[in-house]
């Protein structure tokens, strides 16, 4: 199917039971969710415990006026990919103590490895704006989480959502920072990001890109 039989539209919040089956497909099998979710704490068949952690993360997201998802739709506005793209740092919330987080995390979670990745993000942050500068980093978009339902990728949905980010960064003269797997590095150095660190998360390199803006002439 051409990409011209999809639309693109904002999320709403009756998508996020689809957000979270696109996430959960997409993201299934890779080392590190695996890791997160390991088969040992499942309580049994599906994925329960994992969609409603999710749904209190997309409710949030969706709330917040720096933080936007767009979604690609088939002709019945059925939602076959989404991004969420974060326009601004988000607002500075309390630190919570550690048995805090845990008490937020499902059962089915392994709480060390969670502690572990928010640990790595937090790192790789640091690079990023070290590469951008300070003030740079602080006005970049930022490309948080990029799916596509496995039945409809290699159609240009993924395309159709970086572009959305993308026109909205150029029009503003910003960067564009973000986190990737080994599947969509081949992407976005197609589309003239540059990679500038990796990191080993539980047995799966990530990739940092960034993209500044055009000059102007």
């Amino acid at each position: 199917m051409a990409t011209s039989a999809f639309k693109i539209r904002e999320a709403c919040k009756a998508d996020i039971p689809a957000l979270i089956q696109i996430s959960i497909n997409a993201n299934r099998g890779r080392p590190l969710i695996n890791a997160l979710f390991p088969p040992h704490l499942k309580a049994g068949p599906g994925d329960p415990e994992e969609s409603f952690f999710q749904e209190s993360w997309y409710e949030t997201g969706l709330q917040r006026e720096n933080q936007h998802y767009p979604v690609v739709v088939n002709d019945k506005d059925e939602v076959l990919g989404y991004a969420c793209w974060q326009s601004a740092p988000g607002p500075l919330e309390p630190e919570k103590t550690r048995e805090e987080r845990k008490a937020e995390c499902p059962p089915t979670m392994d709480f060390d490895v969670w502690e572990f990745l928010r640990n790595a993000i937090k790192a790789l942050q640091e690079h990023v704006k070290a590469v951008l500068g300070e003030d740079e980093f602080k006005r970049a978009w930022y490309l948080d989480v990029l799916a596509v339902d496995p039945a409809h990728q290699r159609k240009g949905i993924a395309r159709m959502l970086m572009q959305w980010g993308e026109e909205r960064a150029a029009r503003e003269h910003k960067s564009i920072h973000l986190v990737s797997s080994p599947t969509g590095a081949k992407l976005y150095r197609a589309l003239g990001y540059e990679q500038v660190g990796e990191m080993d998360l539980v047995g799966q390199p990530e990739a940092v890109f960034i993209k500044r803006p055009a000059q102007e002439s």
